[in-house]
Order: structure tokens, then C-alpha cells, then sequence
């Protein structure tokens, strides 16, 4: 099948990829920023709309419902493939970007945040550059594009200063209009050596593989089932961690009683230790393998945490870098993973699964910490959680496979 398949394939273009890098890039920017501007602009929403902080944190409840439908654009990549949703994902960017621009009230906000959350936290772009690149570089590649994707994180901060106080908060969306032009570029885009293999072959083996996501479970696809049940429970125990990311600022300030400008230099250094992940990452994964790579940070997770909630200053800092580098180290590898465990033909499916049950684990962790807050305290909730990371090593090492270096063109 091998020789069949590289007949039909065209050779590597490096200008190509050098292409399909830099696009990949900008659809990562556009990510990091539709998902990171909003958060920046609360305040000023709830006195633009005149509506207390509760009904506010419900409304973005109701909106963050809207990540669990990312699972939908995925699968349908494996219908019509990745070129044609990477062009879509990055126009909904645009488009629900513009109506938040143009919201009314905080009925059209929320209505609108919610269609912002299915376009932002797709794994479309990681699946296209891991079809594409070659197979000894994919870890590489794909966190140098993590890297260029932080970008956001540094300059959110600067137009909120130079552009809201002059024009409101509406003008945070203006940057995210420009992934409507930008979503253009995906049209000279070709589509990946590996679905446009599957498209191919023309067999009866290959069309049968074409299938709804609940097929996977069958008994005829067994032999994904068992790669599949640890790659959610991994994806949901790795959402589940995000609370310390979204209520950390709140522990420190209110259980450690660390003052302001202290608090804000360990989120300054947790963005600096999430780039360091990446670039960490990039070589581990290639050189360790992702198995390996995917154990040492979450053992690595309860270190960190445990160093916060007892740790002085200095501690303090180190551990909740460790938290953020382990954290988003895993996020990125656990997508290598679930990508190179699935053929062609259900691999959007797969990964949407995957991010189905992260995003249940996002908002599941909050739940817990709400249920248990009160009982034993925000820093223990943190400990918690961490340890229960630690429940995904047997299946990563005596079930998952080692997938460094291995070829998805052939994975059907």
C-alpha cells in the first residue's frame, strides 16, 4: 500500500509548507486572541449593559456551552476535509467577532460570545500541519506554532490601554476582524497528502472506514476503542486542571493574601513559562517520544501545585510555572496523541471527541471547586485535582502507542 500511495502522493514542497507554517500561524493568533480579548473587557461590559456581576458569570456560563460544539466542525473535517474548514473556522472568528461589535444588549452578547466559542479551540489547524509535515519535525513544527500563537498574550494588554479608553470596549473585537481577509488564504491551500490519499482509494475497506463518530466503538474498530477511552479520560483530567489557570489569581490573592503587583508578576511568568513549554516540548516530544513527554508533565503537575500552596515568594513563582508549563505541555501533546492514534478517515472525529471532553473537563472542575471550596479549602481543590492526573500513566504506558516518526499518510 505504501508504494501505491507514494505514487499518488506529490513530493514535499518546502515553500509549501514554509506557506502552510506561517497560515497556521495566523489561524493560531486568531485563536489565542478571540479567546483571550473578551476576558480583559468584563467590567466594562457589565456597565455597558447595566447587569450585576452574577447574572454576567451566567451569561458566560451559558456562552462557554458553546466550546462543547467544536467537537461538530471537527468531525465534519472528515467529511469535506481540512481546507474547507480551516477557511470557515477562521471567517466564524471574524464574523463573530464583528457581531460582538454590534451587540446591543447583553442577550445579543451572550448569543454572540456562544457562536465565538465554537470557532476558537480547534484542532483543525493541528491535524492539517500533521498530515503535511515530515513525520521526524511534526512535534517541532507544531509547537513553533503554539510559540507564534502566544503572540496575543503580549499585546492584549497594549490595546486594551491605547483603545478602549478612546473608542470603548467594542474596539477589542477590531483586531479579530482581520481574519476575515485572512481566512482567504486557506484558498490556495491544498489539502492534505493524507485525506487527499484517502480520497483516492476508492475501495470498499477505505469507504467503510467512512463513519459516523459512534461507529469507532464498534466491534469492527476494537482496536481503536481502547486507544480512544484513554485519550478522553486524559483530554477530560487535563480540563479539569484548567482551574487552577482560571481561579489561581483568586487563591492568591484572597487565601495567600499576596498583594497585587506580586500577583501580577506570577501571571506575567506563567505566560512566560507557557511559551517555555512549548519550546519544550517541540524537542521532547520528537526526541523522548510523546508517551514519555506526556508522563513527565503530569508528574510534574502536583509538584507545582503543591509548591503555591506552601511555598514563599520565590517558590510561589517557581510552582505556578511549573503548573503552566506542565499544563499547556500536556494540552499540546495530548493533541499529538489522539491525532496519530486514529486513521484518515475518523481523525477530525477523534480529535473532536477529544476536545469535547476537555472542554467537559473545564467546566467539570469548576463545578468540583464550587462543591468543595467550602469543605476544604480552593489550594486543596488545586492538590486534588493535580493528583488525579496521575490516574492516566497506566494507560498511556501499557495501552497508548509510542507514535513519534509515525507516518498518518499511511494510517488509514
Amino acid at each position: 500500500m505504501t508504494d501505491r500511495s507514494d505514487s499518488n502522493l506529490r513530493e514535499y514542497s518546502y515553500k509549501y509548507l514554509i506557506f502552510l507554517i506561517i497560515f497556521l500561524m495566523l489561524n493560531e493568533i486568531f485563536d489565542t486572541y478571540t479567546t483571550l480579548f473578551w476576558p480583559v473587557i468584563d467590567s466594562l461590559v457589565i456597565t455597558d449593559f447595566q447587569i450585576t456581576e452574577s447574572i454576567y458569570a451566567f451569561c458566560i456560563t451559558i456562552a462557554s456551552v458553546g466550546m462543547y460544539f467544536v467537537f461538530i466542525n471537527q468531525a465534519i473535517s472528515d467529511r469535506i476535509g481540512r481546507k474547507p474548514m480551516l477557511f470557515i473556522v477562521l471567517l466564524g472568528m471574524g464574523v463573530t467577532s464583528l457581531l460582538l461589535n454590534l451587540a446591543q444588549s447583553i442577550y445579543d452578547f451572550t448569543l454572540f460570545l456562544f457562536l465565538l466559542y465554537i470557532w476558537f479551540s480547534s484542532d483543525i489547524w493541528i491535524i492539517t500541519i500533521s498530515e503535511e509535515c515530515p513525520e521526524k519535525h511534526r512535534g517541532k513544527i507544531v509547537n513553533l506554532i503554539l510559540i507564534a500563537g502566544a503572540a496575543p498574550t503580549l499585546f492584549i494588554p497594549i490595546l486594551r490601554s491605547l483603545l478602549v479608553p478612546n473608542f470603548g470596549w467594542q474596539s477589542m473585537t477590531w483586531f479579530a476582524l482581520l481574519a476575515i481577509p485572512v481566512a482567504f488564504l486557506a484558498l490556495p491551500m491544498k489539502e492534505t497528502r493524507a485525506y487527499q490519499a484517502l480520497k483516492e482509494l476508492k475501495s470498499t475497506e477505505i469507504s467503510e472506514k467512512k463513519q459516523l463518530v459512534s461507529e469507532i466503538f464498534k466491534p469492527s474498530q476494537g482496536k481503536y476503542q481502547k486507544f480512544f477511552l484513554v485519550i478522553i479520560l486524559l483530554s477530560f483530567l487535563t480540563g479539569v486542571n484548567y482551574t487552577f489557570l482560571s481561579l489561581g489569581e483568586a487563591y492568591l490573592t484572597i487565601d495567600r493574601l499576596f498583594d497585587f503587583d506580586f500577583v501580577s508578576l506570577v501571571i506575567l511568568m506563567m505566560g512566560i513559562a507557557a511559551i517555555i513549554g512549548y519550546s519544550i516540548t517541540a524537542f521532547l516530544a520528537d526526541c523522548l517520544g510523546r508517551k514519555p513527554t506526556a508522563i513527565l508533565f503530569i508528574s510534574l503537575m502536583p509538584l507545582g501545585v503543591t509548591l503555591v500552596l506552601i511555598g514563599s515568594n520565590l517558590l510561589v513563582i517557581i510552582g505556578a510555572m511549573i503548573v503552566s508549563c506542565s499544563f499547556w505541555s500536556l494540552n499540546v501533546t495530548s493533541r499529538l496523541i489522539c491525532l496519530e492514534h486514529f486513521p484518515t478517515s475518523i481523525r477530525g472525529t477523534g480529535n473532536g471527541w477529544r476536545s469535547l471532553f476537555y472542554a467537559i473537563g473545564v467546566t467539570s472542575g469548576s463545578f468540583i471547586s464550587y462543591l468543595l471550596i467550602s469543605y476544604i479549602g480552593l489550594g486543596n481543590v488545586f492538590l486534588l485535582l493535580s493528583l488525579l492526573l496521575l490516574l492516566n500513566i497506566p494507560g498511556i504506558y501499557f495501552i497508548l502507542r509510542e507514535t513519534k516518526g509515525i507516518s498518518l499518510i499511511e494510517e488509514f
